[in-house]
């Protein structure tokens, strides 16, 4: 699981990178690699956070340890801000706007993106070793269960 969500972030940093290169020029030449972008940043995003959702904030929340309860619904409150962010950015901006206030336009794109790479960093510090711990818990040995079946047999 960990390995996943940093193949995942790494990924939706190299799409911020790209994203980045459409919004150097000094004017919006053409809105179609931009528009690309921006819905491949949305799939991603979406895959993303339904993973973490899924997978990541429901271990961490069903842990029952305090620190992983509270960080990982801390971080998932931060990642549907985010999330609900990039949405209205998307709705904000279609490609007759981004044309037509180019220089506010990459503003709010950019700002997008730090916010985006903020919550990644955030999440390396911070999600990162919980799931480490979590998964070096899961991985201890079990006392036997007495009064089982295995143990009944003998």
């Amino acid at each position: 699981m960990l390995q996943q969500l940093k193949t995942e972030h790494r990924q939706i940093l190299r799409i911020m990178d790209r994203v980045e290169t459409t919004l150097f020029p000094a004017q919006c030449a053409d809105v179609v690699p931009i528009g690309e972008a921006r819905w491949e940043t949305e799939y991603m995003l979406r895959d993303h956070f339904a993973f973490k959702d899924a997978f990541v904030f429901r271990i961490l929340v069903g842990s029952g340890r305090p620190k992983a309860v509270v960080t990982g619904r801390r971080l998932q409150a931060a990642g549907a801000t985010i999330r609900e962010a990039y949405r209205s950015h998307l709705v904000r901006w279609d490609p007759a706007d981004m044309q037509a206030s180019w220089a506010a336009y990459r503003v709010a794109s950019l700002d997008m993106i730090r916010q985006l790479r903020e919550l990644i960093e955030l999440e390396q510090a911070e999600l990162y070793p919980l799931l480490e711990t979590e998964a070096a818990v899961e991985r201890q040995p079990q006392a036997p269960i007495f009064g089982s079946r295995m143990t009944a047999a003998r």
